[in-house]
């Protein structure tokens, strides 16, 4: 893990409770690595971003209440996960990523809506999708036997450009960032496979280490790519 610089972890394997967790383990090994890191979070819309730029300097009682408000999407168990870190007054100065597309311009992308200027300007580009990607996201679909509004194409490419969103600011932030800082990345475990996915698309723009814990790996070890 020191040699990484990107460290991806199932949002759904992470509880607020006990420090013997492994993700409460990974967050404290980051605390003490002795370099600047940041913290990204697929639960959170990027409308939500200057929220979370914000909670450094609010006292403890306006930090939990502006944690509070937040609208985060997931699992219970990841939410509340997410909740209590956010709270975290040790994690002064760690910068918090808002990771997700918003959820209009993923509304519009999964029909023939057009995209207005704003919405057209953080459209992420330049990626390439897997090969094979919409077959395999149409047999996933069967597989769990889930019925899709609209075409399965449209659905995928909403698919793909959540992913692709959020590996865009993901490079975008690293672009900026000191040298030496690393991130760790609490998403959802679809979207850290093996040949797709957030990292898939990352690796695309930045020649970084990047270690994900999760579906493809047994018993959650670690798998560089």
């Amino acid at each position: 893990m020191e040699n990484a610089e990107i460290v991806y972890f199932p949002e759904d394997r992470a509880a607020s409770a006990g420090q013997s967790e492994p993700a409460a383990l990974l967050l404290e090994a980051f605390r003490k690595c002795g370099k600047p890191f940041a913290i990204g979070w697929d639960l959170i819309d990027a409308t939500q971003q200057q929220a979370l730029d914000e909670l450094d300097a609010k006292p403890a009682d306006a930090r939990e209440a502006a944690v509070r408000r937040l609208e985060l999407i997931g699992s219970g168990r990841a939410r509340e996960y997410c909740r209590s870190v956010l709270r975290q007054g040790r994690l002064a100065g760690v910068r918090h990523l808002a990771l997700r597309s918003p959820a209009a311009l993923l509304a519009k992308l999964s029909t023939t809506e057009r995209l207005t200027p704003e919405e057209e300007q953080i459209f992420p580009r330049g990626f390439r999708s897997p090969p094979g990607g919409l077959q395999a996201y149409a047999e996933r679909l069967s597989a769990r036997r889930e019925p899709s509004d609209g075409s399965a194409a449209g659905s995928y490419r909403a698919e793909m450009l959540r992913e692709q969103f959020a590996a865009e600011v993901i490079v975008r932030h690293f672009r900026g960032a000191t040298p030496e800082s690393k991130l760790l990345v609490f998403s959802s475990e679809a979207d850290l496979e093996i040949g797709r996915g957030v990292p898939f698309y990352v690796a695309q723009k930045l020649k970084l280490r990047q270690l994900v814990f999760g579906p493809d790996v047994p018993g959650s070890a670690g798998a560089r790519l």
